[in-house]
């Protein structure tokens, strides 16, 4: 559980870093 938790949390970081570098 904790591990799954960890994954959908980066993942969630990296779509975050990514939406905000194509961001203007």
């Amino acid at each position: 559980a904790f591990y799954l938790h960890a994954a959908l949390l980066r993942q969630a970081f990296a779509i975050a870093e990514n939406s905000h570098c194509c961001l203007p």
